[in-house]
């Protein structure tokens, strides 16, 4: 290369980067703006400058990454089309550049954005060095935590452990049905409200529940074989239809048609439009049919059966379309993708373990996941591209996926037998799971509805699910049961339990027995008729007793009143219908399995207890009890009427006197922090490894103060001071299961590690 021997001058100043300085030369270009601005240092026209621009390869250079944003001075030419595109670009408001600033930035390094196949993407947070116009790539989104443990646990009664059977649904509307049994139950997610929907009958049963895509209808496959058709605004019965030799153990609504599957092999086609009662058959499979599904564009009905089989079928044929026989079990998983048309995944029993996605246009397999174990239930989601599968034996787990690359976001357990039923919610982020462990499950494992890469995740719009909050009660052939729900946070792990403290009435047996109520009532005949009140105050000063002294009697006992402990117990508590306390077999297993001590602490005294544990069926369950007579080992000499002067409470907290206070009671209980001090005294337990259940709130609160963990028991809404709420015990496990990491221990060594408590219950 020649040049004139005129002087150097400096090289251009290049924003590029330090890599590429060596092997890119860029000479300055003769730019009207820039020989505006370098005008004192430009050589003399004379002379004249010649170089070589030589670069190898383009492609290896990325000079597609550098943008050229030197522009001419504005003329008055273009002004107005440059303020038209300025004001499009960063709005009306924005600043006009003075006509004689410079470019400062000639080059911009642009942020490369590779292709989202490529494994070296561009990390986060890059920024180019153009102050106006600066980029930054997405930041990466950290991975979605889904939750471990269920929002909810309903206890479910009868709820049939049957690999074929389909008895859990929920609707558009919020409605989640459940068959118990021979009844069917309805629960509205809305409001709480409970309906049992039907009864069969002792010689029929339920075998499969599915509603209509409005929610309005639900049909019910029966053990007979047929197929009933219910209104559940109205709970009345508007068809029911036959055809089935035997059990129809799974059903599938189209917007128009009900589709019935049954152990005869036969799929049914209804119509309830029509008097008759199917308007075809459908014969393809060998065993019983026990999964079914629409496509959601109401062209394909895929099926599946315990011959192992996987059929599609249309309405314009009687014979399937498509028959796909790769899975080595029973076929009763079967969901169809809400995003893509055509996609359809299955999956197979105990001996395949697969889960399989077909392409329905040409019957293709597209992709096999063995998941290890029996495939009970899939179901996609609406809101992304992902779906969750149940599963049976051997790990009785729930698992959620995401598709296509079927990398695992999340694996759930806490059912103890195969997860047979799988129904989500009309938003698409709640799913309910059943077992034959008897529990349903309610699990927040997806986002809410979005929309991604311009497409809505919910193509079908449904009413969007409302707080499951409030008690659930669903009731079985033999008694009145509760589906009792719970609610607990995931805070940090609490110090190393050893003993558990049990309040009784309302806690160990519920509420609903009627047992408080009774206590009540008898509290008021024995202040009436042993102690003189009035009648017409009695009520309220039983109230106002209660609430100032903790249980009636101590605040009787405060302003006054003399009398014998054990008469007002056996007045109390020797009248109540101890027969409403029904055993409770589900407690007294889980109390059994926890390795931990056990102690109950009651107002109440030995007898009642006594009386209350044995009915319940769990009078062998604990180490000891702390009753009324720990506390108060002795009864005081009542005094002579005429030297009993009775406070006037309700004068004195209406219109309170200078100086006077309320007295004191001689009698000690719960809240008193005094009592419970010296209950746990008495038991030798330690309040800083110790948790109390109790229905109380002031119970909660006082145990909480000298340092206690604390579970309010009989509502799901957590309190001040208590660290969980519970609506029932039988939650126990899935709010505490820290407490069931220990191997539980050997009855032998349980019975052996009693310690003896001066009130030990005598069954």
């Amino acid at each position: 290369m020649a040049t004139d021997a005129s002087p150097k001058t400096a090289p251009p100043r290049l924003n590029v980067p330090p890599s590429m300085a060596g092997g890119l030369r860029l000479d300055p270009v003769a730019s009207p703006s820039r020989l505006l601005l370098d005008a004192p240092k430009t050589p003399s026209p004379s002379k004249t400058t010649y170089s070589d621009r030589f670069i190898p390869c383009r492609s290896s250079s990325r000079l597609h990454n550098f943008a050229l944003l030197d522009r001419a001075s504005p003329s008055s030419d273009d002004a107005p089309y440059s303020r038209l595109l300025r004001a499009e670009i960063f709005g009306p408001d924005s600043p006009s550049p003075a006509p004689s600033s410079p470019n400062t930035n000639l080059f911009r390094f642009k942020t490369d954005h590779p292709s989202p196949k490529s494994p070296f993407a561009a990390a986060a947070g890059q920024h180019d060095c153009t102050a106006g116009f600066a980029e930054s790539s997405t930041p990466r989104k950290p991975p979605r935590k889904v939750p471990k443990t269920p929002h909810k646990v309903l206890d479910a009664p009868s709820l049939q452990d049957d690999f074929y059977l389909n008895l859990v649904d929920w609707s558009s509307q919020n409605m989640l049905a459940v068959g118990l049994g021979n009844c069917v139950y309805l629960w509205s997610a809305s409001n709480s409200k409970v309906t049992k929907l039907c009864d069969l009958g002792s010689r029929d049963s339920v075998c499969s529940v599915h509603w209509t895509r409005e929610g309005s209808y639900l049909a019910i496959g029966t053990s007979l074989g047929d197929v009933q058709i219910w209104d559940s605004s109205r709970c009345k019965r508007i068809r029911n239809m036959g055809g089935h030799q035997t059990r129809t153990g799974v059903l599938a609504w189209s917007s128009r048609i009900l589709s019935s599957g049954s152990r005869d092999k036969n799929i049914l086609q209804h119509d309830i439009r029509v008097p008759s009662d199917y308007i075809s058959k459908f014969s393809g499979h060998r065993s019983e049919v026990c999964g079914l599904k629409w496509s959601h564009d109401d062209r394909e009905l895929a099926s599946g059966g315990n011959d192992n089989q996987l059929l599609v079928w249309n309405q314009r044929s009687q014979q399937p379309v498509l028959r796909l026989t790769e899975h080595t079990a029973a076929v009763k998983a079967i969901a169809w993708s809400p995003h893509q048309q055509g996609l359809l995944a299955s999956g197979g029993g105990t001996a395949d373990r697969c889960i399989r996605f077909w392409n329905t246009a040409n019957g293709n397999m597209l992709n096999s996941m063995d998941t290890g174990s029996q495939v009970c239930n899939l179901a996609w989601c609406k809101n992304v591209n992902e779906l969750v599968s149940t599963h049976g034996y051997s790990q009785n787990q729930i698992m959620v996926w995401k598709y296509p690359s079927m990398s695992r976001v999340a694996t759930l357990t806490g059912h103890t037998l195969r997860v047979l039923y799988l129904a989500m919610s009309p938003d698409g982020q709640t799913v309910v799971t059943g077992a034959g462990d008897e529990t349903l499950r309610f699990w927040n494992i997806f986002p809410s509805m979005k929309t991604q890469n311009g497409f809505n995740g919910n193509p079908f719009p449904i009413p969007v699910h409302s707080s499951l909050s409030s008690r659930l009660h669903l009731a079985d052939r033999i008694a009145e049961a509760n589906l009792i729900e719970m609610e607990y946070d995931g805070r940090e792990q609490r110090r190393k339990c050893h003993c558990l403290l049990f309040d009784l009435d309302d806690t160990l047996y519920p509420a609903t027995s009627g047992i408080g109520a009774d206590v009540v009532r008898n509290i008021q005949a024995y202040m009436i008729e042993k102690l003189g009140v009035e009648e017409s105050i009695c009520l309220e000063l039983c109230i106002l007793l209660y609430k100032q002294y903790g249980t009636t009697m101590a605040g009787l006992r405060a302003i006054g009143y003399q009398f014998d402990y054990n008469d007002y117990h056996s007045f109390v508590h020797g009248r109540l219908a101890y027969e409403k306390i029904k055993p409770d077999p589900v407690l007294r297993n889980i109390i059994l399995s926890l390795p931990i001590r056990k102690v109950v602490f009651t107002n109440g005294d030995r007898i009642h207890a006594s009386r209350a544990l044995k009915r319940l069926g769990i009078e062998d369950c604990f180490d000891g009890v702390v009753s009324f007579e720990t506390l108060n080992p002795t009864s005081p000499t009542p005094l002579p009427a005429n030297e009993v002067e009775i406070f006037d409470i309700m004068k004195h907290l209406s219109h309170p006197e200078p100086g006077v206070e309320l007295p004191k009671s001689p009698i000690l209980c719960k809240p008193s922090i005094d009592a419970m001090l010296q209950a746990l005294k008495v038991a030798s337990i330690n309040p800083q490894t110790t948790i109390l259940f109790d229905d109380s709130a002031r119970n909660i609160q006082a145990a909480k103060q000298i340092g206690m963990h604390t579970v309010l028991v009989g509502t799901s809404e957590r309190i001040k001071g208590a660290d969980h709420a519970l609506e029932s015990l039988h939650n126990m496990k899935e709010a505490l299961p820290e407490l069931w990491e220990e191997a539980v221990k050997d009855e032998d060594v349980r019975n052996s590690s009693k310690v003896g408590i001066e009130t030990s219950v005598i069954a």
